[in-house]
């Protein structure tokens, strides 16, 4: 799995935000994680937006204006929620192997824009 982790606020030890993912078998997720739990806002869900398997390349991407989330695969909208638990202004990518040997993950552009 592989994502964004987004609106995020503390440090190394106690961060908290969002994680915007997909997985290398044609899912994606959101999640809310505090510190300490994570909670699904979208369950892992499938898309034929996401082409599993390795050696495969995904644009991801999350408009987030007030407590709306909406969530982008490849250029298109898959996705919204509201919630309002997290508004820190950090942002990063994420990346993790659970059963995937060897895994790796190449971030080719990363770029936000400050919405008036």
């Amino acid at each position: 799995r592989y994502g964004l982790w987004l609106r995020a606020s503390g440090g190394q030890k106690d961060s908290s935000g969002y994680l915007f993912g997909v997985s290398c078998s044609g899912h994606y997720m959101l999640r809310s994680y505090d510190g300490q739990t994570y909670f699904d806002l979208v369950p892992w869900t499938a898309s034929s937006l996401i082409q599993p398997g390795p050696d495969q390349t995904h644009r991801l991407g999350v408009l987030a204006e007030g407590d709306r989330l909406a969530l982008y695969l490849n250029g298109i909208e898959i996705s919204s929620v509201q919630d309002s638990r997290h508004q820190g202004a950090n942002f990063g990518v994420f990346s993790g192997a659970a059963a995937t040997i060897d895994l790796r993950t190449y971030v080719e552009r990363v770029a936000y824009w400050d919405l008036p």
